[in-house]
């Protein structure tokens, strides 16, 4: 990856399989491409504060990248992606992750075994890494609208899971 990217550019240039697999987006970038929170919140599109937390989000065609940190500037906590389009720019980064069936293919080759709930609309797989992956019923095909990155353990993870499932 170009060394000299911006942080917007550099997510936006990401692979969401990559991410999938990185669990966040801290594991998938290059550390000199970390930004201090200031510098962080003046290249975000977005920025919301609530609670003790702030969230950047940088925005892009089709999809948006989150990130959530303590105000007080003492690290991020998680990351998600958001995809509420399939456009060109989605379906490159995506690759094996945009439709569900695809993202099963993925996994059996890479030897992954995966837990998947089904929601009311929504088809929700777990990776290895806690990393969940959204999909929701577009166009006869589950297609991914949401990734959100490793924050809790995986036991934590599958156990909300399980209990959100039960009670769709």
């Amino acid at each position: 990856m170009d060394r000299n990217l911006t942080m917007k550019e550099a997510l936006r240039s990401l692979s969401l399989e990559t991410y999938v697999q990185g669990g966040t987006l801290a594991r998938c970038l290059p550390t000199d491409l970390w930004l201090t929170p200031g510098q962080a919140v003046a290249q975000a599109d977005e920025v919301w504060r609530d609670g003790g937390l702030e969230v950047l989000t940088f925005n892009y065609e089709g999809f948006a990248v989150n990130v959530t940190m303590q105000q007080q500037g003492s690290g991020q906590l998680f990351d998600s992606i958001d995809v509420w389009d399939v456009t060109d720019d989605v379906i490159v980064a995506a690759g094996r992750v945009l439709t569900a069936q695809t993202l099963e293919q993925w996994a059996v080759e890479c030897g992954v075994s995966l837990h998947r709930f089904e929601m009311v609309e929504e088809r929700v797989y777990l990776w290895p890494n806690a990393v969940t992956v959204h999909y929701r019923p577009q166009h006869e095909q589950w297609l991914l609208t949401k990734i959100a990155g490793t924050y809790r353990s995986y036991e934590d993870t599958l156990a909300s899971l399980r209990l959100m499932a039960r009670g769709s």
